[in-house]
């Protein structure tokens, strides 16, 4: 009778005709956890719960799915296998068929169906998929030691003082003692230039600020009155 119920499951699975809907209402699916589970077959709002409940599961890499148990339209429950499916329990409740697992174990995970047989018509619901959550193992971080790179010295740009060699902000700069030789000879040179510039230009200016004398001959004596008339000034 099992496989009987199975192949008509099947069947009508394929056809599409879905008018149930088959929800979890409680419990959760924690790897490691063996907590209770319910299933809530709804039929549609105008057919009523005094028909009979087949309940089916599908295991994973299976084509067919396997029967559960049988309520009948009396509430009256009958097991497939005593053994394997001992921790089940259907009823009927105010506005749906329940199915409760409890506990939930590993071996219960599969695809749920239920199915109702209304007025000689079968009619089975969605699968519902009851898979615990994928495991998922973390990559190990690998860590990789931190390269040290050298760089060459350059040699095309000779610095013979040493003045242009890159030190960190932090320690100061020596310049050497060759540098401040040439550094104070540049500025030496210069004050002597400018000195020297100062001297000629103060020397063109005396000259030319100079008075100029006129050394010309004195006119003769002019007598008026026989008076002697005093040399004109120029």
């Amino acid at each position: 009778m099992g496989r009987l119920l199975a192949a008509l499951s099947l069947c009508i699975w394929i056809t599409g005709t879905n008018p149930l809907a088959l929800t979890k209402t409680a419990g959760s699916l924690t790897r490691g956890k063996q907590e209770p589970v319910k299933l809530d077959c709804k039929p549609g709002p105008t057919e009523s719960l005094d028909n009979a409940v087949f309940w089916f599961r599908q295991r994973k890499d299976t084509k067919t799915p396997e029967s559960i148990l049988y309520l009948s339209s009396v509430s009256k429950q009958k097991l497939s296998d005593e053994n394997a499916f001992k921790h089940f329990a259907a009823k009927k409740g105010a506005f749906a068929y329940t199915l409760d697992i409890n506990p939930f174990q590993e071996k219960d995970e599969g695809t749920y169906y239920c199915m109702i047989n209304v007025n000689s018509v079968l009619s089975i619901s969605p699968g519902l998929q009851l898979f615990y959550p994928a495991v998922t193992t973390p990559k190990p971080v690998t860590t990789t030691p931190p390269t040290t790179t050298t760089k060459a010295p350059n040699l095309d740009n000779k610095d013979p003082c040493g003045c242009n060699k890159s030190k960190p902000d932090s320690v100061p700069i020596d310049l050497g003692i060759q540098c401040n030789i040439y550094i104070w000879g540049s500025l030496a040179a210069l004050c002597s230039l400018l000195l020297i510039a100062l001297l000629t230009t103060s020397i063109l200016l005396c000259k030319r600020g100079r008075p100029r004398r006129c050394r010309c001959k004195h006119a003769p004596v002019a007598e008026r009155n026989n008076k002697p008339k005093p040399p004109a000034r120029y």
